[in-house]
């Protein structure tokens, strides 16, 4: 049975640094890294699952290291629950009866909403955000819809001084 080495934290976080920057090849995404009493913890994406278990082999010979755990998601897995939450901002847009969402379209991107097109007025606007804040669970929402200036109508107004 070989000795333990101790090495510090710092140093054990500088060499998973190195070891993914050698070996990673793209498929690590964001990856977070912190090291306190010899165990690692990593956090971020993945590719697919090859790049899971490489990483997790890599990590298993590194020497010094006590223990290692990795919160790693896939990146496809997160795409398709960007577009998922997409579809639902975009129903509940449609099932608002003062929204005309015609040219409005949605994104999410890594789980924030955007929202793009056109809308006839400020009500809109605020209307579509707050619908799409609260479609389900409080959303992060980014609101690119632009006022279409033609499209304003001048109200007459519901009181008027004097004589009728």
């Amino acid at each position: 049975m070989k000795p333990r080495i101790l090495i510090s934290d710092g140093v054990l976080q500088e060499k998973i640094q190195l070891l993914l920057a050698r070996e990673a090849q793209g498929g690590l995404i964001g990856v977070r890294i912190s090291v306190q009493d010899g165990v690692a913890d990593l956090s971020g994406f993945v590719e697919n699952d090859s790049h899971h278990q490489r990483l997790h082999d890599l990590l298993a010979t590194l020497e010094g290291l006590k223990d290692f755990r990795l919160h790693l998601r896939q990146r496809a897995a997160i795409h398709y629950t960007d577009q998922l939450r997409s579809q639902e901002v975009l129903t509940a847009l449609r099932r608002n009866s003062a929204l005309d969402t015609d040219r409005i379209a949605v994104h999410s991107i890594d789980g924030i909403i955007y929202l793009e097109g056109t809308v006839s007025s400020t009500v809109q606007r605020s209307t579509a955000y707050f619908t799409a804040m609260w479609s389900g669970r409080n959303l992060n929402v980014i609101n690119n819809l632009q006022v279409d200036k033609g499209a304003v109508r001048s109200f007459p107004p519901l009181f008027r001084r004097g004589g009728s």
